[in-house]
């Protein structure tokens, strides 16, 4: 669930014929900012994206997602809360807990294996920045760089710096495919190599997702990553994000971060 709102007014730019940077925006300018993602900035699903809040602009979001297989039962959420300081630098903050309902198994008195519970949870909370730099605006496309870093439990200790870009395309501004826009980004992360979450200490991944716009402010979203070091599977997700222009939004997805034996629901 998403809900965002005006603080204060924005202050409109020119829309150039030249390559600028660090431009405010008009009141027509449509980014490539989705909703909250795994990572915890907004983006697709599991990766984040270039566009920013506008100037004055708050956010609220929240994200969940579970994960059932033979032996656990996991909960992913985390809440994000960010703001626009201009219309090209946004900051936040963002809070995770992950809830493990693990069983392990054991020998009874009779010698057979039975599962016995042993979940905990772990929390971790960041700062996190973005940084928008260059406008969809022509033929370039939007270009942010962007990083958070975790405080918290040791399992979710990382660090991370990502630039992500987007180019938007107008088909039918008053029919049913209205737009289509690519995302592209790179995300170089840091992590605790000891701590038994986490398949690598350091790793540079890619990705790349596209969305269609449809009527009533609904987009459907799709992407895919490479794998980071020791992951068991291609990471991607596809899914539907609702973004109401009154300060709403709702996300509904099938994704697969890379490590879980079955696809997660948020």
């Amino acid at each position: 669930m998403t809900l965002y709102g005006d603080v204060s007014a924005g202050e409109a730019g020119n829309v150039g014929s030249t390559l600028s940077f660090f431009q405010d925006n008009d009141a027509d300018y449509v980014g490539g900012r989705g909703l909250i993602t795994a990572e915890g900035p907004s983006g697709m699903y599991l990766n984040p994206t270039s566009g920013t809040l506008a100037k004055g602009q708050f956010t609220a979001q929240f994200f969940s997602s579970g994960l059932e297989d033979n032996f656990n039962n996991t909960g992913y959420y985390n809440a994000l809360l960010s703001y626009g300081v201009t219309d090209w630098f946004e900051v936040g903050a963002v809070g995770y807990v992950r809830d493990l309902d693990r069983n392990i198994v054991v020998l009874n008195a009779s010698s057979e294996p039975v599962l016995q519970p042993n979940g905990h949870s772990t929390a971790a909370a960041w700062p996190m920045a973005r940084i928008l730099i260059l406008k969809d605006e022509q033929w370039w496309p939007e270009f942010s760089i962007g990083g958070y870093a975790s405080i918290g439990h040791d399992s979710l200790d990382k660090a991370t710096i990502f630039g992500a870009a987007y180019k938007r395309f107008v088909i039918q501004p008053k029919g049913f495919l209205r737009s289509i826009g690519f995302h592209t980004g790179v995300r170089q992360l840091w992590q605790d190599s000891d701590a038994s979450a986490q398949r690598s200490a350091v790793d540079l991944v890619g990705y790349f997702g596209g969305e269609i716009e449809l009527p009533n402010h609904l987009y459907l979203v799709s992407e895919v990553g490479t794998k980071e070091d020791d992951a068991r599977f291609v990471p991607f997700s596809v899914g539907a994000q609702l973004r109401l222009p009154q300060g709403y939004g709702l996300s509904l997805a099938a994704l697969q971060p890379g490590d879980q034996r079955t696809v997660a629901l948020p």
